[in-house]
């Protein structure tokens, strides 16, 4: 077999582009995943002695359906040609109808098993910069701005919820390198 070597693993030409690596402690190979968490600082402010500041975490979420109607994120398989950072941008875009850029590194990853077939999925941090409101599968899903605290309970998977629960301290790291605008201002 011709493998080519990929951030993931070895590359299996005959499984349609899609990206297999090997999953910790068992020998198998697990289909390679990327995801997005759609994350944008609060808007709320206060006003102290003329001074603008973030208050509460500062931090929402954009949480999608999935086909059973959980809520989730946005997810998808990383093809052969694509970068892991690619597919989890494109994704939110397609799935969730935003755009930005991800923040840092990979928050980490979780696995999950599907008709027999183990994946894994690599999750990023995502700044939304642009909220689309015409996107690819805009009629199959639903999307939420959340709270970290929200997103969290109503996330059905405790790994998932851990790394939705990282995206709090980006978000925090953010809003501290940003100033707000004074109330009133443009």
């Amino acid at each position: 077999m011709d493998h080519r070597s990929h951030e993931f693993g070895a590359v299996d030409p005959n499984d349609w582009g899609m990206l297999e690596m090997p999953t910790e402690g068992t020998g198998r190979l697990a289909v390679a995943q990327a995801g997005a968490v759609p994350f944008r600082l609060s808007r709320v402010a206060s006003a102290s002695g003329g001074a603008a500041r973030r208050t509460g975490s500062g931090v929402q979420v954009m949480l999608i359906t999935n086909r059973r109607g959980e809520w989730g994120i946005p997810k998808g398989l990383v093809e052969r040609g694509w970068t892991a950072e690619q597919t989890a941008l494109n994704e939110a875009q397609e799935e969730a109808g935003v755009s930005g850029s991800l923040i840092g590194e990979s928050l980490g990853a979780y696995r999950y098993e599907k008709d027999g077939r183990a994946f894994e999925v690599r999750v990023w941090g995502m700044l939304v910069t642009t909220v689309h409101t015409a996107w690819r599968e805009r009629h199959r899903r639903q999307r939420r701005w959340v709270s970290v605290e929200q997103a969290i309970g109503l996330l059905h998977r405790d790994d998932v919820a851990a790394l939705v629960g990282l995206v709090a301290g980006l978000g925090e790291k953010l809003a501290s390198a940003t100033p707000m605008a004074k109330p009133g201002a443009a």
